[in-house]
């Protein structure tokens, strides 16, 4: 049984990582999630009309929400994926989703990448507002964060070496366009991280776990068990530590975010869990290998991720060998990579 310390939970959160470590330089991560609320550990501000600017790590991303309603910035398609909250109030709650409080989702996502990856290279790109979401606008939004044309859109000025997916949605089949999006984007060089999901259910029933050319991560706890919520199943590539906030909210990934309840507020930390944290620790971990292993990109990086994986124990994986990946990514062996 791998268990995990609490040096290792928080690994780089409060002082970085020593200075003749490598921090991912020039490597790109692009963000595919609810957008990017304002932080300064993530470089990201607000000008004062309110619009996003970012400062590095954080690079100039997109909105692709095509809804102005879920949009909830009064628009649809746009140049800044702020983040005003995916958050829906009681009153709002007529014809569309339940109420329910921001998430502040790819704030998290991004912050644990920033914390891993100090110096990868961040693009926001908004996916996701309030009650989720639509295919076509992700398909758009990969086939942009890999450098690849999109109609009636300035092209993508950094394109991603590696593409975080850290959301999950209940499908069969993975869409057409977003699996032809995914592969373009591993033709041109990315490699496309996905959550193997939150519903703990087999990942044959949830995209983009199910598409072709993706890397999905499954989370495992602080024992290296697989986390209740994450999914599992043969399309789960690798596990990594997400986290188990079910008995303590402390069990789960710290990280950054927003202390607003629908729309933003001040900056602050928090918790988060499962597949979504874990992916975006594999991201990171590819961001620091990427900096490390010259000419490693796509395929060849996805490789060399195989060679810093420790096995699951037996029983640790309760749904059977084979269904939460080939092992754990072991991050401490990726980092002490990086400072010798």
């Amino acid at each position: 049984m791998k268990v995990f310390t609490a040096a290792a939970v928080l690994v780089l959160f409060s002082s970085g990582v020593p200075a003749s470590a490598a921090q991912a330089p020039n490597v790109t991560v692009a963000v595919l999630d609810t957008g990017i609320a304002e932080h300064n550990k993530l470089g990201w501000s607000l000008d004062s009309l309110g619009r996003g600017s970012p400062k590095l790590p954080a690079l100039a991303g997109f909105d692709f929400v095509s809804d102005p309603w879920q949009a909830a910035d009064g628009d649809g398609w746009d140049a800044d994926p702020t983040d005003p909250g995916d958050g829906v109030r009681p009153r709002e709650v007529a014809n569309h989703c339940a109420s329910r409080a921001s998430t502040w989702h790819g704030t998290n996502v991004a912050g644990t990448i920033r914390i891993i990856a100090p110096e990868a290279q961040i693009v926001p790109i908004r996916i996701m507002g309030r009650c989720g979401g639509n295919t076509a606008d992700v398909a758009a939004a990969v086939l942009w964060a890999a450098g690849l044309p999109v109609p009636g859109v300035p092209d993508n000025p950094h394109p991603a070496d590696i593409i975080n997916l850290s959301f999950s949605g209940m499908s069969e089949v993975c869409p057409r366009a977003l699996s032809t999006a995914i592969v373009q984007a591993g033709e041109k060089g990315s490699v496309v991280v996905v959550a193997a999901g939150s519903r703990a259910r087999d990942t044959a029933q949830e995209t983009p776990a199910n598409c072709p050319g993706v890397l999905a991560v499954g989370a495992v706890d602080l024992q290296g068990a697989r986390a209740p919520t994450s999914g599992f199943g043969d399309e789960v590539d690798v596990s990594a530590l997400g986290g188990d906030m079910s008995i303590n909210p402390k069990n789960g990934i710290r990280t950054t975010t927003n202390l607003g309840r629908y729309r933003a507020g001040i900056p602050g930390y928090g918790y988060y869990q499962s597949s979504s944290a874990a992916a975006a620790r594999v991201s990171a971990t590819l961001a620091l290998l990427a900096s490390q292993v010259q000419g490693s990109r796509g395929e060849s990086l996805v490789m060399e991720l195989m060679n810093f994986l420790d096995p699951l124990a037996e029983g640790d994986c309760d749904q059977g060998v084979g269904q939460c990946g080939e092992g754990i990514v072991n991050l401490e062996r990726v980092q002490a990579l990086t400072t010798t």
